[in-house]
């Protein structure tokens, strides 16, 4: 049960690296700046970025997903506890 939660642990680590892989102006080292095209998305980021509300969003993300992952080991051990008490009641 151990490699499940390491598996997902390594799922989660391996989503979450997309994050930084962001292209923006100031990231692109040309001598003439590609324009890239602005949506609804990208000026709320930027707004969140420039206001430093950005961290408190990863703080909260990373919040609920450490909680996520504190909850799974738990349930873990408890499933093993019950099926341990299982087979030795058989």
């Amino acid at each position: 049960m151990l490699h499940k939660i390491y598996c997902m642990l390594g799922l989660l680590l391996a989503a979450s690296t997309n994050v930084f892989a962001q292209v923006t102006e100031k990231s692109i080292p040309l001598k003439k700046p590609i324009p890239l095209k602005k949506d609804a998305i990208d000026i709320m980021a930027d707004s969140f970025r420039a206001d430093g509300k950005i961290y408190v969003v990863i703080t909260v993300v990373a919040t609920i997903l450490v909680g996520l992952l504190i909850y799974m080991i738990l349930l873990d051990k408890k499933i093993g506890k019950l099926e341990k008490e299982y087979k030795d009641q058989d």
